[in-house]
């Protein structure tokens, strides 16, 4: 049987065929968080009190709640700040830089071929855009 669009792109980025259902291992190319990144960075820190991975892989942005509409989530946005400067992170688009989907493309953040994590659900548009970019 022939392969799905998916599982020939995943089969790619791996040693050996992937299938649907299978459990993979993939070498990412590059990730993207938006304002979850306060969270993320507290869930590393959880397991570890060191980030062992390439930073520079690494896009983070505020462009969801833009302006802050409360405290609490000025306070996220404080945070987020405070853990870009401590890891080093070079990879940052504060407030009104952009919308991250869209920026990923236009800044040139991901290529064609690259594999991407991010927390937005509107991010597969990368893929597509920088194929005709």
């Amino acid at each position: 049987m022939g392969k799905t669009l998916i599982e020939k792109i995943l089969s790619c980025k791996t040693s050996g065929e992937v299938y649907a259902g299978d459990t993979a291992v993939f070498s990412v190319n590059k990730i993207m968080i938006h304002e979850a990144a306060w969270l993320v960075f507290k869930k590393f820190e959880e397991f570890s009190t060191e980030i062992k991975m390439d930073l520079s892989k690494v896009l983070i942005l505020i462009d969801h709640r833009v302006p802050a509409p409360n405290t609490q989530v000025a306070e996220n946005h404080r945070i987020i700040r405070e853990y870009v400067a401590r890891y080093g992170i070079e990879n940052f688009l504060d407030i009104r830089e952009g919308i991250g989907h869209q920026v990923l493309i236009d800044k040139r953040f991901v290529e064609p071929g690259d594999l991407l994590i991010a927390s937005d659900s509107h991010t597969q548009t990368a893929g597509a855009v920088s194929y005709t970019h």
